[in-house]
């Protein structure tokens, strides 16, 4: 019988190279390690992550937060501030905080560079 698998999670930020330490050097970090396990990689920091991480809906909805949709299919809502209700869109991320509402369509969130750089 195979062991069953322990998740670890690992951050590995900053630092010069001193408690990774032979293996991570500064001319050869520790972002730069081999890290090898039986799992398969996701960038779980993009919005697009939310639909692999988070329950469905029906229709392909992911609502964390105080959020709600009616007839809307493939929207993500996070809602981190003010409550979100969606009516009748396809395929956008919307996010709430303390002080911003973000709304953008999926198709377009690799201009969020841009967008950011311009505010």
């Amino acid at each position: 019988m195979k062991p069953k698998s322990i998740f670890k999670p690992i951050i590995l930020v900053g630092g010069s190279g001193e408690r990774f330490w032979p293996l991570s050097t500064p001319e050869n970090p520790k972002q730069f390690l081999s890290i090898f396990g039986d799992f398969s990689w996701d960038d779980v920091g993009g919005y697009l992550a939310l639909e692999k991480h988070f329950p469905l809906d029906a229709s392909g909805n992911v609502l964390l937060g105080s959020a709600c949709q009616l007839h809307s299919r493939n929207v993500s809502i996070v809602s981190r501030g003010l409550p979100i209700t969606v009516l009748g869109a396809t395929n956008l991320v919307v996010v709430s905080t303390p002080t911003q509402l973000f709304v953008v369509d999926k198709s377009s969130l690799g201009q969020m560079k841009e967008l950011m750089d311009n505010q």
